[in-house]
């Protein structure tokens, strides 16, 4: 049985309830929320460990049509893989990269569902306003919000949400994903460089928001680009058959 027509098949069946269609022309399903929000999911193809294996990796995120550009190419880019997720459940087992072989295709690729469904799911059915899609940006895709004053990906959502939350207010919303990646393990040294990191990326992220926030004139420039995406982005989820 060929994979992508059973991924296909069995990813529709499972998102559809949720609101997701398939993006035309594409691999990746999507949902779009408020004519401006874009959840989506797919599946990447990568290197198998076991011999005679095929392996893939699902892949989902949260874009805007403010965001650089929709195209798969950066849906990819900005992607999050599923053990990046939280476990709400100790039951649930994080992982991200399942194997097959024409014997278990259709077994594995329905428990790659429930795995997405599980972790990725009630993530990013979270991000439905733009406050929203900035938290997770915050947590998952950092780099993409600075630096600011240079329009740098999804920085200007900074300034479309009004956002002049102090640092330890995004701190904490980072570090107690940290808490949870790491099972609470706060002696481990990849929860300290973890946060370490996040200290470090955060005060380049605020100082260049506030940069902004500074001058008329860049704010000016944001929303002029902000404008100038939105246009384009819609052109492409036009495309993938979205109605906006």
């Amino acid at each position: 049985m060929a994979f992508k027509s059973e991924f296909m098949k069995v990813f529709k069946e499972g998102l559809e309830p949720y609101g997701f269609r398939r993006m035309k022309g594409t691999d990746f399903f999507g949902k779009l929320i408020n004519k401006e929000i874009l959840l989506y999911i797919s599946y990447k193809p990568c290197s198998a460990i076991n011999r005679g294996m095929k392996a893939f990796d699902i892949i989902s995120g949260v874009q805007t049509i403010y965001s650089k550009d929709l195209t798969t190419h950066q849906l990819q880019l900005s992607s999050t893989s599923l053990c990046k997720y939280p476990v709400l459940d100790t039951n649930i087992k994080r992982i991200s990269h399942f194997e097959y072989d024409a014997s278990s295709v259709t077994n594995v690729i329905k428990e790659s569902y429930n795995r997405t469904s599980q972790l990725a799911l009630p993530v990013l059915l979270k991000a439905n306003d733009l406050k929203k899609c900035l938290d997770y940006l915050t947590i998952y895709w950092m780099g993409s919000l600075y630096p600011a004053d240079r329009m740098h990906r999804d920085s200007v959502l900074l300034i479309l949400t009004d956002d002049h939350e102090s640092f330890d207010h995004k701190l904490n919303l980072v570090d107690d994903y940290l808490l949870n990646y790491y099972e609470g393990n706060t002696s481990t040294p990849y929860y300290q460089s973890s946060l370490e990191g996040c200290h470090s990326a955060l005060h380049e992220l605020i100082d260049s928001r506030d940069r902004v926030w500074a001058s008329k004139e860049l704010q000016e420039q944001v929303f002029r680009e902000a404008e100038r995406r939105a246009e384009n982005n819609k052109a492409v989820l036009r495309k993938y058959g979205f109605e906006i």
